[in-house]
């Protein structure tokens, strides 16, 4: 019947289900709640994501995923071509292949200094973190970050950043 492709959200986190997602195709979800993310700032030990515009993402733009449902039949992706844009602000790259052939290897080295993964971050919230991979699995978005960036790195919305960065003046007017 139906043409779609599943993806399969392994990261669990306050009732959703998570993961990253990288194709060379345009998307948008043939399933319901779902949505799609990317990192617009990374600063300050935080990543601020930004929502995808009206769930519809550009081939080639690496993501990560928020969905309420488990397992790739419940998750499906709607591969029809659409208009969507990149934005220029994504701080998110992705990985297409992971292929050990002798033929025809083609992979991706982790940079444990200038790479995080998703996952929970040591104080339990989603964030991208250091993994301890060699390599980067084939069709999965990782954060850039610049070396020295803290191994977690905590997801905010932009509303979220905002009320973090007013308390941290609050405080700094307080001491002064």
């Amino acid at each position: 019947g139906d043409e779609y492709f599943g993806i399969n959200p392994e990261i669990e986190y306050n009732g959703s289900r998570y993961t990253t997602f990288y194709a060379s195709f345009p998307f948008s979800f043939a399933s319901s709640g779902m949505k799609a993310y990317y990192i617009s700032l990374v600063e300050n030990g935080k990543a601020v994501y930004s929502e995808v515009a009206d769930g519809k993402v550009p081939a080639s733009m690496p993501v990560f995923i928020q969905s309420s449902a488990t397992g790739a039949v419940n998750n499906k992706l709607d591969i029809a071509d659409n208009s969507a844009k990149m934005p220029t602000d994504n701080k998110l790259g992705g990985v297409y292949f992971h292929n050990t052939s002798k033929s025809h290897k083609n992979l991706t080295a982790y940079d444990s200094e200038t790479m995080r993964v998703l996952g929970i971050t040591s104080s339990g919230k989603l964030g991208f973190v250091k993994a301890d991979i060699d390599y980067l699995p084939a069709n999965k978005a990782y954060l850039n970050v610049p070396a020295g960036t803290p191994d977690e790195v905590e997801l905010m919305s932009q509303t979220e950043y905002d009320a973090y960065l007013a308390e941290i003046n609050r405080k700094v007017e307080v001491a002064v």
